[in-house]
């Protein structure tokens, strides 16, 4: 009997071990798959803050362009009107 209950001590201990190997191993694959998983996301977000920061810039540019063409024309148009005005002073 008292071989019996030494076995069956035994076997339960190389189970629980075996049982906490497992849970170790599982553990660290989690903690790896969560570090590819951050990497990843962490890579995309990176990518997208580049892509908004490129669209932005070609916002600006165009933004930047349109307000010098109404800036000219309005300085033309002012021209024109001083223009206007001196010549009918002078009639």
């Amino acid at each position: 009997m008292k071989i019996l209950d030494e076995r069956k001590t035994k076997e339960t201990k190389l189970v629980e071990k075996n049982v906490q190997i497992d849970l170790n191993n599982e553990k660290h694959n989690r903690k790896e798959t969560e570090q590819r998983l951050v990497k990843k996301v962490e890579e995309k977000i990176s990518a997208l803050r580049g892509d908004v920061t490129k669209e932005q810039k070609k916002e600006d540019e165009i933004i930047e362009r349109q307000t010098k063409i109404v800036v000219d024309n309005v300085n033309e148009i002012q021209d024109t009107l001083e223009n206007e005005r001196k010549n009918r002073l002078i009639l």
